[in-house]
């Protein structure tokens, strides 16, 4: 099996896919409260692993059904390509069943579990905390310089004497 034009697509398809489940469980994840759902509980537990716990299940709750199903039929829309008798669908076949099944697994169990042992809480993990104080700066700094250029345009602008300008 060499590397070839059919490769190079797979390649760039193949990264789309393989990150895709993931990242709809991980914004599910950032999104979920962690609240809760048993109004009636005694015993609520605030502790951060207690918390990721109800993440993670929330995340599932929401998206896992999601993910299953869109797995499922990818599969199975990919497993006919792979009975296929001209080698470019049985190769795209075998490289997206391949994909969507690690994919999928991926997600849905050790991303999970992960995610219940050191998923980020409150603003921890956000993209912010690292570049937020470069573009605070940046942003800063831009408008130092456009004051200065209004200042030096006022400056420089001619007054007419009599007429206001």
């Amino acid at each position: 099996w060499e590397l070839g034009i059919l490769e190079s697509i797979l390649c760039v398809i193949v990264v789309g896919f393989s990150v895709d489940f993931t990242i709809h469980l991980a914004d599910a994840y950032v999104e979920s409260g962690g609240e809760n759902d048993d109004k009636n509980a005694v015993n609520t537990d605030d502790s951060p692993s207690a918390i990721r716990y109800r993440k993670v299940r929330n995340a599932l709750a929401v998206t896992g059904v999601s993910i299953v199903s869109g797995g499922i039929s990818t599969l199975l829309g990919t497993f006919s390509m792979m009975l296929a008798t001209i080698t470019f669908f049985s190769r795209f076949g075998i490289v997206m069943f391949l994909t969507m099944t690690l994919s999928t697994a991926f997600s849905l169990l050790p991303f999970a579990a992960a995610l219940m042992v050191v998923g980020p809480l409150g603003t921890d993990g956000m993209l912010s905390n690292f570049y937020g104080p470069y573009l605070r700066k940046a942003y800063a700094k831009l408008e130092e310089e456009r004051h200065r250029a209004a200042v030096e345009m006022h400056n420089e602008a001619p007054f007419h004497a009599g007429t206001g300008l």
